[in-house]
């Protein structure tokens, strides 16, 4: 099942590209539902695989969750990743930027999940989350613009 959120943010689409390469803003945009303290620093790169943590509200520990970059460096407006770990048989996530003005960008994630039984569920809380990270990524645009 696929989950697809977007929004359209009041930032160049070049700047909102260079940001979804960075770890910093996953951790701003899912804070403080989803906690990720292993987060490395720098920049996410095609072929950089990790695995973290997840904490929910800082505190809960979930499951230990494995992100590999494998498409896309954040510079042309688009980053695939695939993802596992938990219930997840498959989280496989694309963040693509377009550019709207001159001034602002349209930001989408699409997930393809993959959790057995429990797909339904997942996708359900997924499309709640995304639109909790698009809330967060409009704030910080609105500060950035």
């Amino acid at each position: 099942m696929v989950v697809r959120v977007s929004s359209e943010l009041p930032i160049p689409a070049d700047v909102a590209a260079g940001l979804i390469r960075k770890p910093e803003l996953l951790r701003y945009v899912t804070w403080p539902v989803l906690v990720l303290p292993e987060l490395p620093d720098g920049e996410f790169r095609v072929g950089h695989e990790m695995t973290v943590r997840l904490r929910l509200f800082g505190v809960l520990p979930l499951w230990r969750h494995t992100v590999r970059v494998v498409a896309g460096d954040g510079s042309a407006g688009e980053a695939r990743t695939e993802e596992h770990g938990g219930p997840l048989r498959a989280w496989r996530h694309r963040l693509v930027v377009t550019p709207v003005s001159a001034r602002s960008c349209r930001y989408t994630d699409e997930v393809e999940i993959d959790a057995g039984a429990l797909t339904p569920l997942v996708v359900l809380t997924a499309r709640a989350f995304y639109r909790y990270r698009h809330r967060r990524w409009a704030a910080l645009a609105r500060v950035l613009a």
